[in-house]
């Protein structure tokens, strides 16, 4: 055998450049299908990182008509699911809301979750300093404590174990640091900082105020069929105890998922499509490498035949030919493992939130077992044909080939075979490659309704320890920014919206037109609500179509104002004029003076909040001025006048700060 093999490496080595280019084809398949398999041992085949991570479950509401499949809970449904229910070990419930943490001079934007003090033992996992709060500290009226990242206290606070029993400012509020979660941990969704919910059950609000996101664990024994049968005989009982909270119609339910197929259920589709794409690229490249060592195994005949001559089996031969393919198969092997190192951490740097888990995302044990075994795989399948070609004892026949330098119609047939399976292969791949390329480009082609190029976003809230007066004091902070900001050399516009369109989050209520029918039977339409500043049209590219946009005028003073999309007006007033008549919110029974009637001032065009694939929604949006419509957590828009909008974070960052 080692004879053999040094006859092996000598014999590609008189090749060189034959050499490195099998070796670079076999990387390039071996590496693309490792870099693949390495996101899908991570993300979908990895258990959580928790203690028996396949008892952890999250619970939804769900209405069946309209479908709506995943509902919040309310205060009283999440007490409800913790106090009722025997399939439990534990329930929490969590919410997240938007914070600035003040410590030392630079604030700092932060995500903080208002967490259950159940959080704890439904996922097992202790802190590496100090503790996390229980019962007693998640009372009203407790203390304000809180328990920080791992990533925090390293980047903020230097990984000072001092840091326990400090005070740190969130939303100006003193909340003394009494732990410090492991690295990695960031559940729900990268959180820097865990804060007690203080459930109130003498204080709740009303039970259709769904706003908690629910987490539980299974007791032992008992399955997520199981669960889902217990929760389902009771609640099934809901709609007759607590009349109009669940209609008789909506088809209420419960759902009970794995945690584990909640996090990555939509990924999923995707990646086993790009598996198989490169599974398809990896069977080209065993053709192609095939073919070319097929063609090197001809240009070796009288090397064959005199080896054949002198004593050489067939045996030895096939040896010999699957010692070589096996040589290149561990070089490109071990290339395409770096090569898949490299594109695993490049993916997961370019598309961070676009795949779940992504930080774990690398190669482990299980990548590397499965990258050789892919790559004997492949050494054995390339090298099949050449040796059986090159092995075959007819000497006569291949020294009549030899001597009129022509090739045998056998061996011409198997290269037409390579070449044949290579072509299907190819035609096959780059079918499908050009379908997702011209769904691409269709979809880059449909218009969202604004254009979001040399945009800036950037999300701001306020908060209410310096800004308790939930008007004059929010609408002067946003003029006095918009002023700053229009000024500013490089900026083309700037406004503020509540919330951004594609940003997952949709505020809608129902809307009541003047002039419209509001008898029974007759359905009003339910649009999204938004909340603008003057500048936010122009800075999102908002055209608009007739009357006009908000200005400085249109305060909390001024007479109640709006603006609607085109679909909304022509749906409340088909074929009429919709500028001057007047709109409100609410049901249309409300009783006069309870929701107060604005004036259609302007209309705009539609925006897509479903995305390019979505049509334009025939409910529609309805803008409202800021200051009619105060609210403390907002998106900041900016145009950008040339170029990267990015140069401009200082400058708005600058602006904020000043004021």
């Amino acid at each position: 055998m080692l004879h053999d093999l040094r006859i092996a490496v000598r014999q590609l080595l008189r090749q060189p450049g034959l050499t490195v280019a099998l070796i670079a084809t076999l990387a390039l398949g071996i590496g693309a299908t490792t870099a693949i398999f390495s996101l899908i041992n991570t993300v979908l085949l990895e258990p959580l990182p928790y203690p028996n991570p396949d008892r952890l479950v999250r619970i939804w509401g769900r209405f069946t008509q309209p479908d709506i499949p995943r509902l919040r809970a309310s205060e009283k449904e999440l007490l409800d699911y913790q106090t009722n229910f025997g399939s439990f070990a534990a329930v929490a419930g969590y919410v997240y809301r938007d914070s600035n943490l003040t410590a030392g001079d630079q604030p700092e934007r932060v995500r903080v979750y208002y967490v259950t003090h159940q959080l704890w033992p439904v996922l097992g996992v202790q802190p590496v300093i100090g503790r996390t709060f229980g019962a007693e500290d998640d009372t009203p009226g407790a203390s304000p404590v809180a328990v920080i990242s791992y990533g925090l206290w390293r980047r903020r606070f230097g990984g000072d174990p001092s840091i326990l029993g400090k005070d740190i400012q969130v939303n100006l509020t003193p909340r003394a640091v009494i732990g410090v979660m492991p690295e990695g941990f960031n559940f729900p969704d990268k959180a820097d900082i865990w804060s007690p919910f203080g459930l109130d059950p003498a204080n709740m609000p009303p039970r259709q105020e769904r706003y908690l996101e629910v987490v539980a664990r299974l007791v032992p024994g008992v399955s997520i069929d199981q669960a889902k049968a217990d929760l389902r005989a009771q609640t099934t009982q809901w709609p007759k105890w607590w009349l109009g909270v669940y209609p008789d119609d909506s088809g209420w339910d419960i759902d009970v998922l794995s945690m584990l197929e909640q996090e990555v259920g939509d990924v999923r589709p995707a990646l086993f499509i790009l598996l198989g794409a490169v599974g398809f690229v990896l069977l080209i490249t065993c053709a192609n490498v095939g073919s070319m060592l097929l063609v090197r195994v001809e240009s070796r005949s009288r090397e064959i035949l005199v080896r054949s001559a002198l004593g050489a089996g067939r045996g030895q031969l096939v040896r010999q030919f699957i010692l070589e393919s096996v040589l290149l198969a561990l070089a490109g092997g071990t290339i395409g493992l770096l090569a898949a190192s490299w594109a695993i951490r490049a993916v997961v740097l370019r598309f961070p939130a676009a795949i779940p888990r992504a930080t774990g995302v690398g190669l482990d044990g299980r990548v590397v077992a499965f990258a050789f075994g892919v790559t004997f795989v492949t050494a054995l399948f390339v090298s099949l044909l050449p040796a059986w070609r090159g092995a075959r004892p007819n000497l006569s026949q291949s020294l009549k080939e030899v001597a009129a330098s022509t090739m045998g119609g056998t061996r011409q047939l198997s290269q037409r075979l390579l070449v044949v399976f290579q072509i299907a292969l190819a035609i096959a791949l780059l079918t499908g490659a050009g379908l997702m390329i011209g769904s691409f480009f269709r979809l880059k082609s449909e218009t969202v309704g604004f254009n979001p190029e040399n945009v800036l976003s950037m999300q701001i809230s306020l908060p209410r320890a310096r800004y308790p007066d939930a008007g004059p004091q929010i609408a002067g902070f946003f003029s006095d920014l918009h002023r700053r900001l229009t000024n500013e050399r490089g900026i083309a516009a700037a406004g503020v919206v509540s919330h951004l369109p594609l940003g997952g989050t949709n505020f809608t209520a129902t809307i009541v037109a003047e002039g419209r029918p509001t008898t029974a039977g007759t359905s009003q339409p339910e649009p999204g609500l938004r909340s603008v500043t003057p500048g936010y049209f122009s800075a999102m590219r908002i055209p608009v179509k007739k009357g006009r946009t908000f200005t400085e005028s249109d305060d909390s003073q001024a007479p109640m104002v709006a603006i609607l999309d085109q679909r909304l007006a022509e749906n409340l007033w088909p074929g009429k004029e919709p500028i001057n008549r007047r709109v409100r919110l609410g049901p249309p029974d409300a009783e006069e003076g309870t929701f107060p009637w604005r004036t259609v001032v302007g209309i705009v065009g539609d925006v897509r909040d479903g995305g390019p694939t979505a049509l334009p929604s025939t409910e529609g949006n309805v803008y409202f001025p800021e200051p009619q419509q105060p609210d403390r957590t907002v998106f900041l828009v900016v145009r950008s006048a040339s170029g990267d909008p990015e140069k401009l974070i200082g400058t708005v960052r600058a602006a904020v700060r000043a004021i």
